[in-house]
């Protein structure tokens, strides 16, 4: 009886996880942004953000290092990725 195939399973490689924790520092300026417009100042640090524009720029920054990061990681893994097979 034929074996199933196995597929590799990818490493996570010091670019990888640089690329990770950046998603993950866009997705906190996001959030911190997001809640001063949906609960005011100090929902979640009391300091940060104080005002309008810092909300809107930790926002749009937030957007902007995740769209960043998200790209690094798909190119990342497709380097990472094992060549395709061929049917010959």
């Amino acid at each position: 009886m034929p074996r199933p195939a196995t597929h590799p399973v990818a490493r996570l490689s010091p670019k990888l996880a640089l690329y990770l924790c950046a998603d993950l520092f866009g997705f906190l300026c996001l959030a911190l942004g997001v809640a001063w417009f949906a609960g005011g100042p100090g929902v979640i640090f009391d300091h940060f953000p104080r005002s309008t524009a810092e909300a809107a720029a930790s926002a749009t920054g937030g957007i902007v290092v995740i769209g960043w990061a998200i790209s690094r990681i798909l190119r990342e893994l497709a380097r990472l990725a094992p060549p395709p097979a061929s049917d010959d």
